[in-house]
């Protein structure tokens, strides 16, 4: 049985692997948002969950959005999503990885 979960965990590294060399995701940040932007090889459909610290009340805060299931071309620099709201004050990367999941698109 622990073989087996050994085996299970090696093969969840090796997609997370191949899934890091599919595709490249950076994030740019401004005063009241932020865009996330996708290079792919090949078009695939992603969602993402984006973690990010931002200012509230003179200290930081932790915030969390969803960027829903969406296909994306080939292409560099493509922009993926897009996050901003009116109380959204000075967004900066959080120290959570976002977390990411894409399939071959259709």
């Amino acid at each position: 049985m622990r073989s087996l979960c050994l085996y299970g965990a090696g093969a969840l590294a090796l997609l997370a692997a191949a899934q890091a060399d599919a595709a490249t995701f950076r994030t740019e940040y401004s005063s009241r948002g932020f865009v996330v932007f996708s290079t792919f090889e090949k078009p695939e459909t992603c969602q993402m969950n984006v973690y990010f610290t931002y200012t509230h009340k003179g200290n930081r805060a932790e915030g969390e959005t969803l960027c829903m299931p969406k296909p994306i071309p080939e292409g560099k620099d493509v922009e993926f999503c897009a996050f901003s709201h009116e109380r959204l004050v000075d967004p900066a990367a959080s120290s959570k990885p976002p977390l990411i999941s894409c399939t071959p698109a259709k």
